[in-house]
């Protein structure tokens, strides 16, 4: 499996948390294998928001 390394801001975690959030809600169906990583990115994002807001309120 190849790995990649992302720079991102807080938006486009915000926006890509809102995208795989709505898609998993509204899940179509389909490959299983599909949601389950959706469903694991998700948990991630999860976590970068939580880092995001931690950054922020120490900014604060």
């Amino acid at each position: 499996m190849e790995q990649y390394d992302l720079t991102v801001n807080n938006s486009w975690i915000l926006l890509v948390h809102k995208s795989v959030s709505n898609y998993l809600e509204t899940w179509p169906g389909g490959d299983p294998s599909e949601q389950i990583a959706l469903m694991k990115l998700k948990s991630d994002l999860d976590r970068l928001l939580l880092e995001v807001s931690f950054n922020e309120a120490m900014d604060a």
